[in-house]
């Protein structure tokens, strides 16, 4: 499992709950809603956008992504997440952008 834009990637079952229990840790509260996918051989992709509460602010914010997987039948052998951090951080008032931050990303 990679996530690209944290720079995590971890292997196995314990590792990858370890990764994903330590991102979690600063999240009171998460949504996660698939949006679009679709699979083609051993391939298959995933939109999603993710509602969540930052735990030490109390600020929730709103994201969108995509998680690419490799599949070994039904099993996933390798996965890659990728979703814009610059829009997380500008929500949380972590990032100046330079103009007003939207709230959430935009859905088209």
């Amino acid at each position: 499992m990679e996530d690209v834009p944290a720079g995590i990637e971890a292997r196995g079952r314990d590792e990858i709950a370890a990764a994903f229990g330590g991102t979690m840790a600063g999240i009171a509260e998460s949504r996660n809603e698939p949006i679009s996918g679709f699979r083609a051989g051993d391939m298959a992709v995933m939109e999603y956008e993710v509602t969540a509460v930052d735990a030490a602010s109390g600020q929730e914010f709103t994201f969108r992504g995509a998680l690419i997987a490799e599949l070994d039948g039904d099993r996933i052998r390798h996965s890659r997440e990728y979703y814009d951090v610059a829009t997380i951080l500008g929500q949380l008032d972590m990032l100046d952008m330079g103009e007003a931050t939207p709230k959430a990303t935009p859905a088209a």
